[in-house]
């Protein structure tokens, strides 16, 4: 009796093992220091700091990200640990939905290889510090690819793939845009061999189309980025790739490639169907089309996702052979991790925050901060919300403080003058001037 429940339970506590050690390893790094991590780190401070203060968001964005941190940050009486420990608790959630879909299409110790390469993943580091969002729905998308291949045979997991494409749509339209690729071909794979669509299949297609009509129409559902997906797509353009995502790049499609060609020696099957499926998605993701900042993050993306080829090219390889070719993957994933985990760091220094603070402490409550640069603004704004990006927002009867932490690159109106000079923030108080409004704009 006693072997038999080992044997019951070996798989979750495994599985709450490398969560945890996961979750400790990415909780050093986050309290590293006491800032948050890249430009979009304090945005999510901002964030939960309006849903407290006002029971809204500041800035319209797909909110179950920011509702979700406002609960941790309420369990831990501080935004900083909220956002820190919530989001990192969050992430780490996707090591169970990876784990489950990889050993679905090969087996259990494949899937304990491919929860450790993700775990030290510099991808998910980078995206985890930054792009918090992107990477806790990553969560939710790998429950929804469980859900879609086990949904074929039983029809509870079903109800588990509506619920996680609800939670996807929610919180990040990447994630979300992904899913729906896949989804999408896998629909026109399964139509193309089997010349019928599941009709569970046909559901999930609805219920995508609503949320993305319903995101489109609604800010509160997610935040206006079906409007940004589409803007996207009318400037796309070809390029070449930048220099240092190149390693990137050849990384995910050498994985694609190798994964067609074992594909194409398997018989057909819904684990056929969904890596075909995948692997057109991923290929859509690394095409050089995109501007720059979303090649990048699309890359980074691409690169977390590809660790489900991963594990199906694993799984084909002899058992003798598993464990160690799982030790060389992490053996070479290692080197970047830590490379990561030392350049990963926050957009301004500790000092600069603490000028910050300085600077907002002498200042009277009737004044107004212009500032332009978000890197700069989202800092400010975790400590006051009287701040406006263009002195024309800003009330009549407000004075007006513009900072820099740079050069001025423009001149200043008549009678300003400098009422802050820090070693980084720079601050002069301005009239309201219909000359600067022009020259700002």
């Amino acid at each position: 009796m006693i072997t038999t429940n080992y044997q019951r339970l070996k798989e979750p506590l495994i599985l709450t093992a490398l969560f945890v050690v996961g979750t400790t390893i990415y909780l050093i790094k986050q309290f590293s220091t006491p800032l948050l991590f890249y430009i979009d780190g304090p945005y999510y401070y901002v964030q939960v700091k309006s849903i407290l203060s006002t029971n809204t968001l500041k800035y319209p964005d797909p909110p179950l990200t920011f509702y979700l941190l406002t609960i941790f940050s309420i369990i831990f009486s501080d935004i900083m640990y909220g956002v820190k420990i919530g989001s990192t608790i969050l992430i780490m959630l996707g090591i169970y939905p990876l784990y489950y879909l990889v050993r679905e299409m090969s087996d259990s110790k494949t899937g304990y290889i491919v929860v450790l390469l993700y775990i030290i993943s510099p991808a998910l580091m980078r995206l985890s510090l930054d792009f918090i969002k992107n990477s806790i729905g990553l969560t939710f998308v790998y429950t929804s690819f469980y859900s879609l291949l086990k949904g074929v045979g039983d029809h509870r997991y079903r109800y588990l793939l509506f619920l996680s494409i609800i939670l996807t749509g929610l919180t990040h339209i990447l994630d979300f845009s992904v899913l729906l690729l896949v989804i999408m071909f896998f629909s026109f794979i399964i139509y193309y061999r089997e010349h019928y669509i599941p009709r569970y299949i046909m559901y999930t297609i609805a219920l995508l189309a609503l949320l993305l009509i319903g995101g489109s129409i609604s800010t509160h559902l997610m935040g206006g980025d079906p409007n940004k997906a589409l803007s996207l797509i009318k400037n796309l353009n070809i390029h070449p790739i930048e220099p240092r995502l190149l390693g990137s790049f050849f990384y995910v499609l050498i994985i694609l490639l190798t994964s067609i060609y074992f594909l194409y020696r398997e018989s057909w099957g819904h684990v056929r169907y969904f890596m075909y499926a995948l692997i057109l998605t991923l290929s859509i993701l690394i095409i050089p089309i995109y501007p720059w900042d979303y090649t990048m993050r699309f890359l980074l993306e691409a690169t977390i996702l590809a660790y489900i080829p991963i594990g199906y090219l694993i799984g084909r390889i002899k058992n003798s052979s598993k464990i160690l070719i799982g030790i060389l993957l992490i053996t070479f994933t290692i080197p970047g991790f830590i490379n990561q985990w030392i350049e990963a760091k926050p957009s301004i220094s500790l000092e600069e925050y603490y000028e910050i603070k300085d600077l907002i402490n002498k200042t009277d409550q009737n004044i107004v901060f212009v500032i332009h640069d978000p890197r700069l603004r989202y800092w400010f704004e975790t400590l006051t919300f009287n701040i406006v990006d263009d002195p024309k927002d800003a009330p009549p009867d407000k004075e007006l403080i513009i900072v820099f932490d740079r050069p001025i690159r423009h001149p200043l109106p008549p009678g300003s003058r400098l009422v802050y000079n820090g070693k980084f923030i720079h601050a002069y108080h301005i009239p309201h001037s219909p000359l600067y409004d022009k020259m700002s704009s």
